[in-house]
């Protein structure tokens, strides 16, 4: 059934996120680029509303979100370090958490309550990237290393349970797209190990779960 709208700028490579009550979409657009973020009320039918404006302005855009505060990071063009961070309940402008520990885009994001994981994507050297990073999301401060993905790739899929972050597909430089799943346990660092795969190899996939950051869950 029909939703509603985002505004037209938003209509190719936006992020997104949510608590258990509002969902949020943060910046896009090609050829031109904006900052904005969008938010609408899951539980009502409507067009997506002014929520404020991220640190940077940029599209392919990766997110995640805590119970109570939604992250945005990376993106094109501008391939800034810095992670935005605003509260979901609120609206206004988002700022700086802190950075990545590489300016990038692509990444996979997803989250449980506590931590916030980074996985994959492309910087400028390095095209497909293994690296895993984490925040720990109710404190501010820089990315730090978690571990490294089976194989490097951009463009993969995230998502969380409260134990396990899951990484799908993705270009992994062959260059070809890839079936890989790998996952991780959030709570202790460590690299990557294999999932299982995906039915159809491809990339620039999304995913999400019952129980991601915004919802407690399982």
């Amino acid at each position: 059934i029909d939703f509603g709208d985002l505004d037209a700028q938003h209509f190719r490579n936006c992020g997104a996120c949510s608590s258990s009550t509002r969902g949020l979409f943060f910046g896009g657009g090609h050829p031109s680029y904006y900052d904005t973020i969008e938010y609408v009320e899951i539980n009502t039918l409507g067009n997506a509303l002014d929520f404020g404006d991220q640190v940077t302005t940029s599209a392919v855009k990766s997110s995640f979100s805590s119970s109570t505060r939604g992250f945005s990071f990376g993106g094109f063009p501008s391939y800034s370090p810095k992670i935005s961070v605003v509260t979901i309940a609120s609206t206004g402008d988002a700022t700086t958490f802190g950075e990545l520990s590489s300016a990038g885009l692509a990444y996979a994001g997803c989250a449980n309550n506590v931590r916030g994981i980074f996985a994959g994507g492309y910087t400028a050297g390095e095209q497909e990237m293994k690296t895993i990073n984490y925040i720990t999301m109710a404190s501010e401060g820089n990315a730090q290393y978690f571990g490294d993905l089976t194989v490097g790739r951009n463009y993969p899929g995230g998502m969380a349970t409260q134990t396990r972050a899951v990484f799908c597909s993705g270009t992994d430089g062959t260059p070809s797209t890839t079936n890989l799943i790998d996952y991780v346990n959030i709570a202790s660092a460590s690299n990557a190990v294999d999932f299982g795969d995906v039915m159809e190899a491809t990339q620039r996939q999304k995913g999400t779960t019952d129980s991601h950051g915004g919802l407690g869950g399982f």
